[in-house]
């Protein structure tokens, strides 16, 4: 037998006048709109390598809903080794997603800066890291609307296939969904 607490003046059961007046707290505050909202914060254990010259998803990545509105920063040490070619960037996203932002990296030197818009998603940028070897610094913050569920992705190629593009230990991504006004 399971006991119900009661109310001494209503003869209601407790559990009942505490979840009404949970309800009229939440109405009144407005909760819903006052919780965090989802946050990822993610790093490479270890190097991600591809000798591929199409788009390969990292494991810097996180899911993503409809109608979905993130913001995200990248950033890590990457570099191609093989030739002088370089390697690729992409963001992959549900097809038709909103994309605007920017890759900032280098091409010769690591003087030698490339600042590139993202203007579609599930497409490769142009040639970074166009000196045989070595990694270099790469910074990249995007606005991401998605058009469908799926997920959300830094991708790597090797500009010429066979060349070695890798993405170093430790390269991170935080993408935080926020609400549009």
């Amino acid at each position: 037998m399971i006991a119900t607490y009661r109310d001494e003046q209503t003869n209601n059961p407790i559990l009942d006048r505490i979840q009404a007046r949970i309800r009229e707290v939440i109405d009144a505050l407005n909760v819903l709109d006052a919780l965090p909202l989802p946050r990822y914060v993610l790093a490479l254990q270890k190097d991600f390598t591809t000798t591929s010259a199409t788009a390969q998803r990292t494991p810097l990545a996180f899911p993503v809903r409809k109608g979905e509105t993130w913001l995200v920063e990248f950033a890590g040490l990457a570099g191609c080794t093989g030739s002088a070619n370089g390697m690729k960037f992409a963001i992959l996203a549900p097809a038709g997603s909103e994309i605007s932002g920017a890759l900032d990296s280098s091409l010769t030197t690591a003087t030698d800066d490339s600042h590139q818009q993202f203007t579609a998603v599930n497409t490769l940028t142009t040639a970074v890291h166009t000196v045989n070897g070595g990694v270099r610094d790469d910074a990249a913050t995007f606005c991401l609307k998605a058009s469908e569920n799926g997920f959300c992705a830094i991708a790597i190629a090797a500009t010429t296939s066979g060349n070695t593009a890798k993405l170093a230990a430790k390269a991170w991504i935080r993408a935080s969904r926020y609400r549009e006004v």
